[in-house]
């Protein structure tokens, strides 16, 4: 039995890799209503999120796709599994072209909850367009792994405005049809911040 399970399960991450990749279902935009239009990536997602730590080097290379529905799956896999070794991959496609690709990113590495992920995410908070997913992600982070944040990042996040702004994109059905606004929203730091301070006082770095 250990046998055969050790032989079938390359093909059935490979099998599972060739279903998540495939785009010939995916609708035409990015802001599809439910879940439906993807069922054969979410069905792939979650076989690919049970072998675990297995498939997070294949999903790390997706997070390359050409395609940005398969590279946003993979952010969202690689979140599932908490492996911290697609943190690396992750820091790198925080820059990558698409914005809502970034979010999932974002969100990804605030469930790996890496320290490495910090600067790269305190970074993230500039960019209105992801600023709220950037901040969510920070916080987590700085619950998991504040004691291994360099102090100059504590400091920077301790001392950020009490609040920030996001643009959120709300629908607009004015004139007959769907479209996409964009609307300043308010981000709350207090919660970042205070994470920050308490991990500096721990440290006596603090006046």
């Amino acid at each position: 039995m250990i046998e055969r399970k050790i032989t079938s399960e390359p093909d059935k991450l490979s099998s599972l890799m060739a279903q998540f990749r495939d785009s010939s279902k995916d609708p035409l935009g990015p802001f599809a209503p439910g879940r439906g239009e993807f069922a054969p990536r979410y069905q792939a997602l979650a076989g690919l999120v049970k072998l675990g730590a297995v498939a997070v080097p294949p999903l790390c290379h997706a997070l390359r796709d050409s395609n940005a529905y398969t590279r946003r799956f993979a952010a969202e896999a690689l979140a599932k599994i908490g492996d911290g070794r697609a943190v690396g991959p992750l820091i790198t496609a925080l820059q990558e072209s698409e914005l809502y690709v970034q979010r999932y990113v974002a969100g990804a590495l605030g469930a790996v909850g890496d320290a490495q992920a910090i600067e790269p995410l305190y970074r993230a908070l500039a960019k209105r367009e992801i600023a709220k997913e950037a901040a969510s992600a920070l916080h987590a982070v700085l619950k998991r792994a504040a004691a291994a944040t360099p102090t100059e990042m504590l400091e920077a996040i301790a001392n950020l405005s009490d609040s920030g702004v996001y643009v959120a994109e709300v629908p607009n059905t004015d004139g007959g049809y769907l479209s996409w606004e964009n609307e300043e929203r308010w981000l709350d730091y207090r919660p970042m911040k205070t994470l920050a301070r308490q991990e500096l006082e721990r440290r006596g770095e603090t006046n």
